[in-house]
């Protein structure tokens, strides 16, 4: 009895965790770590620190070239990959319409 009882604990408990977990936020701004701000950027932070990806991928992509001939393909994939990560970053924390 008492293990049926401790397992039906673990179980609730388990599932208000998985609940809280999965809810949304009330409104957007709530579930990220720089509240919404006026003016152009909403979250200016986010928004220049997810620029460092696009410059970090621009550079990446200018290395490439002195690599084998048999890295280049996926080296510029994976330069082209963390520049455009970087994009879609600013492009949600930045512009607020």
């Amino acid at each position: 009895m008492f293990v049926a009882a401790g397992t039906l604990a673990r179980a609730g408990s388990a599932g208000r965790l998985t609940g809280r977990l999965l809810a949304q936020p009330d409104t957007l701004g709530d579930g990220d770590c720089e509240a919404l701000r006026e003016g152009m950027l909403g979250q200016p932070v986010n928004t220049l620190s997810s620029l460092g990806y696009v410059a970090g991928g621009i550079w990446l992509a200018t290395r490439v070239r002195h690599l084998e001939r048999r890295s280049r393909l996926p080296a510029t994939a994976y330069a082209a990959f963390v520049a455009l990560s970087g994009a879609g970053s600013v492009a949600y924390h930045g512009p607020q319409f």
